[in-house]
C-alpha cells in the first residue's frame, strides 16, 4: 500500500490506479483487525468519492491532504506491526 502511494506521487501510476491498489491490498491482506480495517475505510473513503467525483481527472491538490492522512496510518500501522515480531 505504501509502495501505491509513492508511486503515485512519483507519477509511475495514475490517481485512480493508487484508490484501486489500495483497496485491493486491504482486501488481500485480510486484516482481522476491525479497528485497522474501520480506521483505513475512514481515510480510504474520501479517496474513493474523489475518485468517482472527478472520475479520472484528480488534481493532486485536491487529494494531498486524504493522501497524506492514508500514508500516514500506513506507516503507523507497519511500525505497530514490526514491533510486534
Amino acid at each position: 500500500m505504501l509502495q501505491a502511494i509513492a508511486d503515485y506521487h512519483d507519477d509511475k501510476i495514475g490517481y485512480s490506479e493508487m484508490v484501486g491498489v489500495l483497496e485491493g491490498a486491504l482486501d488481500a491482506g485480510d486484516f482481522k483487525d476491525m479497528d485497522i480495517r474501520n480506521k483505513w475505510y475512514d481515510l480510504w473513503t474520501p479517496l474513493e468519492i474523489a475518485r468517482a467525483a472527478e472520475q479520472g481527472d484528480t488534481k493532486r491538490s485536491n487529494v494531498e491532504d486524504y493522501v497524506s492522512k492514508m500514508n500516514k496510518f500506513l506507516q503507523e500501522v507497519l511500525s505497530d506491526m514490526s514491533k510486534l515480531r
